[in-house]
């Protein structure tokens, strides 16, 4: 069975997750180590860093409270602590956003920043992703895939993708559209895709007897697989039919906020996430693409955290100007970076219950970086930035270990050893004067 096996009908294509079949039998026991993958996550606003930071050795460290919910993943994360991001064009939000994965400074432009800082424009180079996706993305359909939960308008403030100088690439906000673009042709307008739903109700349905055909021939371990992938799918498609029903314009490219049922309401932030997650953990085990990103709204995030309990009403950024003294905010704050670890949690364990054709995790062939574009939201520094790695590269980074570096240690070398551990080899990454290399003891 070829690879790009895709099953057809009612005008849609299923593309099938990676299966033993899929692999000629006289080359199996030869086939290579599973596919690379990378991935990057964003949250906004900073951190709070003495709530953030673990304690303990390099190879034993206990979490803290803000990692907590990722204890269940602790043998797979490497944290890196105490990295500098440099940052030059427009405020702190503005270069932090766009140099976080590019490393780069901002160009003029016509985006004018907070406290009287000037004007600024997009970065000046591509992305960390941007560039193992030159490399490895040409095998997949596609190059990579962009995802965002309520990014809004596109400005440096809600960019952090970018495949080249002046090139940012926008992020998708709906889980409809994306769904659409990688499982069926659903159209760009929400009068399209409600004629395509209607027609063909599922992508399951539309190809059920040769998806049971295919069931048929495989053996135990691919039929469990094509299973787990049914389910997933038609929990999606579940969802975003509840999704869509309040209003039909919630599938529109771009949403009026405040408005019930719509995709730009506050409280539809989490939802909106979970299938953004599920959406990319299905794109990487179909290997429709192996370079993802999920951007959390944008830096400068107004995100009120109204579904924790108690619920937080005030804005994420508002609470992230409040003083070090301010204690009831300095909670709400826990709580939302505690809540946003859980999120990065349940991906990983997305990507730990999914399987390789060889019956490795896809984890264990991935990595994931959760990234900010801020230390501390406060006074906009970029000191002591956090970065949450997880998965092994296939092999590449040795996990269950929390490393420590000098502040003056650019986050650009960060950078450069993502990049090695994804098998590109470069010196450097980003601006040259910003970069001194890859991070030592990193691999």
């Amino acid at each position: 069975m070829s690879r790009r096996t895709l099953l057809r009908g009612a005008g849609v294509a299923l593309a099938l997750p990676l299966l033993e079949a899929m692999h000629p039998r006289r080359a199996r026991a030869a086939a290579g180590a599973a596919a690379k993958r990378f991935v990057s996550m964003f949250t906004a606003n900073g951190t709070l860093y003495p709530q953030w930071v673990p304690t303990g050795t390099e190879a034993d460290f206990t979490l803290s409270p803000i990692l907590a919910p990722l204890e269940p993943n602790h043998a797979d994360l490497v944290v890196v602590a105490g990295l500098t991001q440099q940052g030059a064009g427009g405020d702190g939000h503005q270069n932090g956003m766009s140099g976080m994965l590019t490393g780069q400074s901002l160009n003029p432009g016509p985006f004018q920043g907070g406290a009287n800082t000037g004007a600024a424009g997009w970065a000046n180079g591509p992305s960390v992703d941007q560039k193992i996706a030159s490399v490895i993305g040409g095998s997949t359909r596609l190059r990579s895939l962009e995802l965002g939960v309520q990014v809004g308008v596109a400005d440096d403030w809600g960019r952090m993708i970018y495949q080249g100088a002046n090139q940012p690439l926008a992020p998708e906000d709906n889980p409809a559209q994306a769904f659409a673009r990688l499982f069926g042709a659903a159209g760009t307008t929400p009068e399209a895709f409600a004629r395509a739903r209607a027609r063909r109700k599922s992508v399951l349905d539309a190809v059920s007897g040769q998806f049971q055909a295919v069931s048929a021939r495989v053996g135990t371990r691919d039929r469990a697989r094509l299973d787990e992938h049914a389910t997933a799918l038609r929990d999606i498609e579940t969802r975003l039919d509840l999704q869509a029903r309040p209003s039909p314009a919630c599938t529109a490219p771009a949403v009026p906020a405040a408005v019930p049922g719509h995709l730009g309401d506050n409280d539809n932030f989490p939802t909106i996430g979970r299938l953004q997650m599920d959406i990319l953990a299905l794109a990487l085990t179909c290997d429709m693409t192996r370079v993802a990103s999920l951007q959390w709204s944008r830096s400068v995030s107004m995100t009120r955290f109204t579904w924790l309990t108690p619920a937080i009403n005030e804005a994420h950024h508002d609470l992230s100007h409040r003083g070090d003294d301010d204690a009831p905010a300095q909670d709400k704050l826990l709580r939302i970076n505690t809540w946003y670890a859980s999120q990065l949690a349940y991906l990983l364990g997305k990507l730990a219950a999914a399987e390789e054709s060889d019956g490795s995790r896809f984890l264990d062939s991935t990595l994931v970086l959760w990234s900010n574009e801020l230390g501390k939201g406060n006074v906009h520094s970029r000191e002591l930035a956090p970065y949450v790695l997880a998965g092994k590269a296939g092999g590449a980074l040795r996990t269950g270990r929390f490393l420590t570096y000098p502040r003056e240690v650019p986050h650009n070398n960060l950078l450069v050893s993502i990049l090695q551990a994804m098998d590109i080899s470069v010196a450097k990454f980003g601006r040259e004067d910003w970069c001194t290399g890859a991070l030592t003891g990193f691999i």
